[in-house]
Formats: structure tokens, sequence, C-alpha cells
């Protein structure tokens, strides 16, 4: 079963610290901006793209399978 892509919104004033194909921790940073998100999931970047109309990036990340 595949599982379901996680997006993360931050705003454009903040650059992405990764990109498609980059594997994340669960709580590492994705901007460089203060207070800046961190990923809600361990996983792998999918897509990383920028919403003119909302001013953001979204960075979609898929869930590493879970160890069960």
């Amino acid at each position: 079963m595949t599982r379901p892509e996680i997006i993360i919104r931050i705003d454009a004033t903040w650059h992405p610290t990764v990109a498609p194909g980059d594997t994340i921790d669960r709580g590492q940073r994705v901007c460089d901006g203060p207070e800046a998100p961190t990923s809600p999931a361990t996983g792998t970047v999918q897509t990383l793209r920028f919403d003119a109309d909302n001013h953001e990036f979204l960075i979609a990340v898929v869930p590493a399978p879970s160890a069960d």
C-alpha cells in the first residue's frame, strides 16, 4: 500500500534547505528561517514547488515505511 505524501508549507520569504530526492528525518528543519518548520515524519522529499498565489513553497514528503 502506498503511503500518502505529507505536504509541508513554508513562507517563501525563507529558503528551503531540502531538495527532491533528499532523505529527511522527523524534526529536521526544512528551511533557513527563524522558527523554521520541521518535518513531521522521516521520509523522502518527492517534490518542491513554489505557489505564487500564496507566496509559499510546498514540500511533498513521502513517509518512510514504519518499522512494525
